[in-house]
């Protein structure tokens, strides 16, 4: 399929790194703040998802979670979609669109719901070597023919439908998980609470950047010569609430499917209190809690 290049009306085709050839131009004015940035804004605010992942990968080695190998594997994927998503934005070229933008939204999807499938349980053990080995298939199996698709069939429409299924699939599939934990137990109270801030902070940014599409050409006109115009960069918006909101739906994951074998033997604790980790509850503390259920 021939790929046609987007450019937004009035705005550069062309850049330091060669001719813009992404089929997406955002909102933002292309090469305005910095020269060597096509979209300034839309660049740095991808700095948010990489600071939470490498914190989400930090705490979760250091806490020494059990299967963390997985979990770190999921902050580390959405890192990547961060650095990945700053070049895209900073050259407009399609290759950083697709390859490094783009795909591995679908990618760290598929990570996410292989976490949910094993559902806390190891990877290597005899018992569930079946479940892991269909996991793995349908976790590697589907992105692939999503990838294939997509490189003969460019059409952003495809990847943000594609992208869109699997978001709904997993919501259902972590809804079922959550309501396995005990009903009164901490631990859900906190996935609970973090499932719902994460997914409030999720519909915001996509009505910010869906008000950022629609009213483009008016926020372009309001925000000229405005030192405060950085705050109408909607989908700049749109990367740093995505960035806490996954931050905190993954973190809640990591709690729930730990929590499936014992719920009370973990808790969510807070870093600058707006960083969460999952972490061990103490044995004293643990003691306690059960006592107090007993009574």
């Amino acid at each position: 399929m021939d790929i046609r290049p987007v450019h937004r009306a009035g705005q550069a085709a062309f850049g330091p790194w060669g001719e813009h050839t992404s089929t997406l131009d955002w909102c933002e004015d292309n090469s305005y703040d910095l020269m060597w940035i096509a979209e300034t804004w839309n660049s740095l605010s991808n700095i948010p998802f990489i600071l939470l992942a490498l914190h989400g990968m930090a705490r979760t080695y250091r806490e020494g979670v059990p299967n963390q190998t997985r979990y770190v594997l999921t902050h580390g994927m959405i890192a990547f979609i961060g650095i990945g998503s700053f070049l895209f934005h900073a050259t407009l070229m399609w290759t950083a669109q697709v390859l490094l933008d783009e795909l591995p939204m679908i990618y760290v999807s598929f990570q996410v719901l292989y976490c949910l499938l094993l559902e806390g349980r190891p990877s290597s053990t005899a018992t569930y070597n079946a479940g892991y080995a269909r996991a793995k298939l349908f976790c590697v199996g589907i992105p692939t023919l999503i990838t294939v698709i997509y490189l003969c069939y460019p059409n952003p429409i495809f990847h943000q439908v594609s992208y869109g299924a699997i978001q709904l699939y997993l919501t259902y599939k972590l809804q079922i998980l959550r309501s396995r934990l005990p009903p009164n137990s901490r631990l859900k109270k906190d996935c609970t609470t973090l499932f719902n801030t994460g997914m409030f902070l999720t519909a915001l940014a996509f009505a910010i950047w869906n008000v950022d599409n629609l009213l483009c050409e008016e926020i372009t006109v309001a925000r000229k010569d405005m030192w405060w115009s950085v705050l109408t960069q909607g989908h700049a918006w749109w990367h740093v609430l995505v960035a806490c909101g996954s931050n905190r739906m993954v973190t809640g994951i990591v709690g729930v499917t730990n929590g499936l074998k014992d719920a009370e033997a973990y808790e969510i604790a807070y870093d600058l209190w707006v960083f969460p980790y999952l972490r061990r509850v103490t044995v004293a503390g643990h003691a306690e809690e059960k006592a107090v259920t007993v009574d």
